[in-house]
């Protein structure tokens, strides 16, 4: 019967048909999950970049993997630095507010490049001013060394948009530096719906300080002594003075760095 050639397996050709279909199926789901899986990455991707655009790139990554990323509030040494644009308040009441915007995002964009390409966290815009901290989401050896070197680059960013801006006959914009090292509390504030990593402390008080000391003192940048130290540089080639600060009795020794361009007006000119 098996050799006649009118037979026909029915049985053989259902098990065929069978294997087939639960061949096809596992296929299509395995093709299936992986375009789920392809989907899914490049949806967290562009979350990623989303969130890049608001967080410094160093936190985003442990954003997106913890619940509960910055854990507790903790206790730790980082470097504190503050930028800003001396003269802005006149060249906002000067200016269209369109103006205004495109010139502070010009600014910030050129001070976080220089925050972001030493390792640093963008902390905060304030108006025009730019909060950098080096030593979050976790202190590293070297955040003293990483904060100078990004305020240098930040002064060097500044003498070429000058440059810039000189050749389409625009006034020189002038900043003022504040940097200073010290201990700081770190942690997550804001509300359940809405959370903000903070860092707060006398240290970031002072840095603030200093930076606004550039107006006093003339100059572009205000490292303190504590700071210049944990960098490992060297105070006795530079010019160093003695800064009273609100809030604090004794007068503390700094590091005074001149503008690279003695022309420079403010912004506002």
């Amino acid at each position: 019967m098996f050799f006649s050639p009118d037979f026909i397996g029915t049985g053989n050709r259902v098990v065929e048909t069978l294997c087939l279909l639960v061949s096809a199926g596992i296929l299509s789901l395995a093709v299936s999950r992986a375009r789920n899986l392809v989907r899914t990455e490049a949806r967290a991707q562009a979350a990623r970049e989303n969130l890049a655009r608001y967080v410094s790139p160093n936190l985003v990554e442990r954003l997106a993997a913890a619940a509960e990323p910055f854990g507790s509030v903790r206790r730790q040494e980082a470097a504190i630095l503050f930028v800003d644009v001396v003269g802005f308040t006149r060249f906002a009441e000067r200016n269209e507010p369109e103006a205004v915007i495109a010139f502070l995002r010009e600014f910030h964009s050129r001070m976080a490049q220089a925050v972001f390409a030493h390792e640093g966290t963008l902390d905060d815009y304030i108006g025009d001013e730019v909060m950098a901290v080096f030593g979050t989401p976790e202190p590293r050896a070297d955040d003293a060394v990483r904060a100078l070197a990004c305020a240098q680059t930040m002064r060097r960013a500044m003498a070429r948009w000058n440059e810039e801006r000189a050749s389409l006959a625009l006034p020189a914009v002038r900043v003022g530096i504040g940097l200073h090292v010290g201990t700081v509390v770190t942690g997550s504030t804001g509300s359940s719906d809405r959370l903000k990593f903070a860092v707060v402390g006398d240290a970031v008080n002072v840095a603030s300080r200093l930076q606004a000391a550039t107006r006093e003192l003339g100059c572009e940048m205000v490292v303190s002594q504590d700071a210049m130290h944990a960098a490992h540089e060297d105070l006795s080639a530079g010019m160093v003075r003695n800064v009273s600060l609100r809030g604090h009795v004794a007068a503390i020794p700094v590091m005074v760095f001149e503008s690279q361009d003695a022309s420079h007006s403010s912004a506002s000119n």
